[in-house]
């Protein structure tokens, strides 16, 4: 899940909620929720977190693993965790493709039987 587009579904659905329970059938206040809802800082206020980018950039490059080529030098938070797990069997996955983090694996490194 991709948090901005999960709050705008949130957003969109509350939304959806208040006019389905709050209709207007009077012809003069006809638009006064849509108005309502239009404007900004009314209903929904946010963003809550704020990550303060950018991050720091890391000293090394891209061909940090031999095995697994990045786009995309690491930043220096990324290259503390490389670090720490140095000489570990890991398995990166982006979050985009799952199924091109399990073609790196070696299978003979994993027993899935219990």
């Amino acid at each position: 899940m991709i948090p901005s587009v999960l709050a705008q579904h949130v957003e969109q659905g509350i939304k959806d909620f208040l006019r389905t329970t709050f209709p207007v059938t009077t012809p003069f206040f006809s638009n006064i929720l849509e108005n309502f809802l239009a404007e900004p800082d009314n209903v929904f206020k946010g963003p809550f977190l704020d990550i303060q980018l950018p991050f720091q950039q890391g000293k090394g490059g891209t061909d940090y693993f031999a095995d697994l080529p990045m786009q995309f030098p690491p930043y220096l938070h990324q290259e503390n965790s490389f670090d720490r797990l140095s000489g570990k069997k890991i398995m990166k996955s982006s979050g985009r493709s799952l199924k091109n983090a399990f073609e790196i694996m070696d299978e003979s490194d994993y027993n899935f039987s219990s």
